[in-house]
This record gives structure tokens, sequence and C-alpha cells, in this order.
């Protein structure tokens, strides 16, 4: 089949080993490798009822404020070791981003059509003062997957729809993802994602979402007061939370779902405003520095998004947190770990632990109970052994994937023992380490998971 290039009102044409381009795109195109890079003078729109193909490895350049608007069919489908890149035409001029409207075809996963952003490098776009955003999805859903989203100097995620957003790196931003259902019956899902090491530290969140299925992601090294704020009622499952100031913040909606979880070194690990009744079991909450779960009636500054307390003096309901591993700490020291209304008799929130699990959990999707709408699971997470397991001085690692895997392990009270980097097949030495229960978190490119290890000699 031939292919077409941009026809009407945008304009192409070859300078100094580079193609610009702008315009409107009206016919279906294809933009091919061997005319790459692309820079676009113009602001680029995709009309409605057209699709774009883009080769893997094309780089586009965009001038100072100008955007790619996408009312018909983006198709970009990059390769892990040649990326389709989406950037700015120079480093200190800044680009306004993707923008996909209503207008625009979602991605539908049993057709494999639709708008898809696959192994896409997305840099450099800014905000001008204009809610710009480095991928804007309104009343949208395209997939967004195997990209990395970086050094934006704006949100890098907002999104209203149902999409699917996996495997994918959020680093360097200036906030990373705002995300949330259009509708109460179909969530978007945000699975086996990365977020960390956004640019700036103070009072905001780095993540927001509502209505979302957040699954097996791994969020670390946030520099914000809240690391994921919570708007409206979100099940969170088999995800890390390491090295952040607030991991999660429950600030809306109710009914949440908290399971396989693991925090690891948080400043606080959870924060649950205005009494409300999470179910929260089968989560691994290593260690902290000032709380494992705060409880108050309105997170300052933060918004609250819903707030129904109980009138009355004195009335209190009951959150209960037994069935979580709390790093073998004993029942008093885990009531110190516990801000609520044993502290501060204005909460109407009692924390109970009667029943604590001795030992830490494996963090899989395994019981979430996801019943929300139109749940598509992406699960890339890598099939790994481990073996023999008790092992004593070492134990072989095998894992179907041919990344560079870095291994960490914690005893149980969540000290940081043991990491190193490996390949897919290795033989792991512990013979330094004492015996007993570790918790083994496992990680690679796009991917986390954790494993139990006994030492036993």
């Amino acid at each position: 089949m031939k292919k077409h290039y941009l026809l009407y009102l945008i304009f192409v044409f070859k300078m100094y080993g580079q193609t610009n381009i702008g315009g409107v795109i009206s016919s279906n195109t294809t933009f091919p490798l061997a005319n790459s890079p692309y820079t676009v003078t113009n602001n680029l729109l995709i009309q409605q009822n057209v699709v774009v193909s883009v080769d893997s490895g094309v780089v586009f350049k965009f001038n100072n404020t100008v955007y790619l608007q996408v009312d018909g069919t983006l198709r970009a489908l990059g390769g892990s070791s040649n990326p389709i890149i989406f950037t700015a035409s120079t480093g200190f001029l800044k680009w306004s981003g993707i923008r996909f409207t209503n207008l625009s075809v979602n991605y539908d996963s049993i057709s494999n059509t639709g708008c898809i952003l696959d192994h896409c490098v997305i840099e450099l776009a800014n905000d001008f003062g204009n809610n710009e955003r480095a991928i804007k999805a309104v009343n949208s859903s395209p997939r967004i997957s195997n990209c990395i989203i970086r050094n934006n100097n704006c949100l890098a995620l907002l999104h209203i729809g149902s999409s699917k957003i996996f495997n994918n790196k959020f680093y360097g931003n200036e906030f990373s993802v705002d995300l949330k259902s259009a509708n109460g019956s179909i969530w978007p899902s945000f699975c086996n994602n990365e977020v960390y090491n956004q640019t700036v530290s103070n009072t905001n969140a780095d993540i927001t979402i509502g209505r979302v299925n957040f699954l097996n992601n791994y969020i670390h090294d946030e520099p914000q007061d809240i690391a994921v704020r919570v708007s409206d009622t979100v099940i969170f499952c088999g995800n890390i939370f390491e090295n952040n100031q607030v991991a999660l913040a429950l600030l809306g909606g109710d009914n949440h779902k908290i399971i396989n979880n693991t925090f690891v070194n948080n400043k606080t690990n959870l924060v649950v405003t205005c009494a409300r009744q999470p179910l929260i079991k089968n989560n691994n909450f290593m260690n902290f520095l000032n709380y494992n779960i705060y409880c108050s009636n309105d997170y300052s500054p933060f918004m609250n998004y819903s707030c129904n307390l109980p009138s009355g003096s004195g009335t209190y309901l009951s959150l209960d947190v037994s069935g979580n591993f709390f790093n073998s700490i004993n029942s008093s020291a885990l009531d110190n770990s516990i801000w609520d209304f044993n502290d501060d008799f204005s909460l109407k929130e009692l924390v109970t632990h009667s029943s604590t699990l001795s030992d830490t959990v494996n963090i899989t999707n395994e019981g979430c109970s996801l019943t929300t709408g139109n749940i598509e699971y992406f699960n890339e997470k890598q099939n790994t052994n481990i073996y023999p397991n008790p092992a004593s001085n070492q134990f072989f690692f095998d894992a179907n994937t041919t990344d560079i895997l870095i291994v960490d392990l914690f005893d149980v009270n969540g000290k940081h023992v043991y990491s190193q980097n490996i390949s897919n097949k290795s033989i792991i030495n512990i013979a330094s380490l004492d015996n007993g229960i570790y918790t083994m978190i496992i990680k690679s490119d796009g991917h986390v998971t954790n494993k139990k290890l006994v030492i036993a000699r």
C-alpha cells in the first residue's frame, strides 16, 4: 500500500537534514524514519477521521509554545531500542504537549485500534500559565504504554477517561499524574508504572487520582508533601511506596481498597481524613519516620474533597487495620505509630489492630476484588523464581527477562540489608546474612515485584 504524506494546509520541506512541518493533516499519513527529524514549526492538527502512523525511531522537535492536537487517530508505536521522541526544538524553548480531544478515537484493546502512544519519549513541555500538559486527554481514552515521560515543566499526564496506562516511567516532571474516570462505571487502569524524582518540593502532591484501579506501581523518592493524593474512591493493589514524604493520602471518596501493598521508608505511610472507612489488609508496613497511619479531620493545607463527620462529643468510628504486617513491632509501639482519636479528641477515628500478621506478605493482585467497570489488567511483571527457599549461603535467581535487575533485601524489622545489580540468571551469595525471613524487592525496567526469602542453616 502506498504511503501518503502530509496534505492540505500542512507544509513540508526539507532543510539542513530535517523536515519542517506544521498545520492540518487531513488525510491518512505516515511519518517515515527516513525524513526524521521533523521540526514542528506551527501547531499540528490530526483531523477527525484521519489516521496518522509514526515509524519507530522518528523524532519530533516542537518549536516554542507549539502543540500537537489529535481529533482523529494517532498511532505512535516505537520500539524498546528505537522509541519515538516528542521533544522541544531547543533545550530552553519549550513546547505545549500532546492533546487528545473528545473527538479522538479511543483505544480498543479487542481490535487494537484507536490512539496509542507506545515506546515513546515525551519531554520538555511547559505550562505557559495556560494549564498545558505534556499529555492531555480529556474525555478521551488513548493507550499509553512503555513510554518515558520526563523533564516536563508542567503536569506530565492529565487524563479523564478510561485509558489503560501501563509500564511507563515518569520522572523529572513538575508533577506527574492527574487521573480520574469520566464516569462511574469504567475506570482507568494505572498499572506497572514507575513514578519518581519529580523536580519540585512544595506543598503539593505528585499524583492525584480518583475512581482509578492503581495496580503494581512503584512510587518512590518523591519530594512533594504527598506522593499519591486520592480525591475519590480508588483500588490500590500490589504497589510499592518507598522513600516518600506521605506515601498515600485519602482526602476524598470512601470504600477504598488498600490490599497487598508495601510501604517502606516513608515519613508517613498512610493519611486518612474525615473518618473514612477504607478496607486495609495484607499490606506490608515495613517502617516509617513519623507515622504508620495518621488520621485527621482536615489534612491542611490540602483540600478534602468530601467530609462527613459524625456529630457529638467523644464519638468515633473504628478503622480496623488488623490483618497487616507492621514490621513485628509490639502493640504499644504500633499504637505510638498511629495518630487517631486517642491522641487528638477532636478526631472521630479510632484505629484498632487486635490481630496483625506476624510475617510479610507477597504483594500480588490476587484477592483484590477489582469490581469497578471494565478492568483490563496488564500483567507485565517478570516471572521470577528463587531457589532453594529456604536457602543457606546462596540461592539461584531465574527471571524471564533480559533486563538488568536490582535486588534489595529487607529484614523483618524493615532494615535494608542487601542490594545488588544482577542478570536474569544469577547466583546470589547471602552467607553474611543472619537466619530469618526477608522481603526481597526486585526492580527492572518498568517492573517491580517482591518475594519472600527464608534463610535457615
